[in-house]
């Protein structure tokens, strides 16, 4: 089991049943995951807490936009933010710019 994995079991009480395919992070550990409740979920860990602080205040911000993840919940150990997001179906937006 991966830290991601751990985190979202300890941090958040969420099992990962099915792991899911992440097209590319740059700044970021990433876990998207079907949970033991049937839900789409991401995981983020940004390498630099000043990202994770920006995304979590860009994702509040445009909350009420359709195509906009929800943050569901952060969590905070040793000074690593890590964010719960809502996992959401579509495609890569790097998919559509190359279109």
């Amino acid at each position: 089991m991966d830290e991601l994995e751990e985190a979202a079991r300890s941090d958040f009480g969420l099992d990962v049943v099915t792991r899911l395919p992440i097209s590319e992070s740059f700044s970021s550990s990433v876990l998207s995951f079907i949970a033991g409740d049937g839900r789409h979920y991401v995981l983020k860990r940004h390498w630099a807490r000043n990202k994770a602080e920006r995304e979590a205040s860009a994702l509040v911000a445009l909350a009420e936009h359709p195509d906009v993840p929800a943050l569901l919940a952060t969590s905070e150990r040793d000074g690593i933010l890590t964010l719960l997001i809502e996992g959401l179906d579509g495609t890569p937006w790097a998919d559509v710019a190359e279109t």
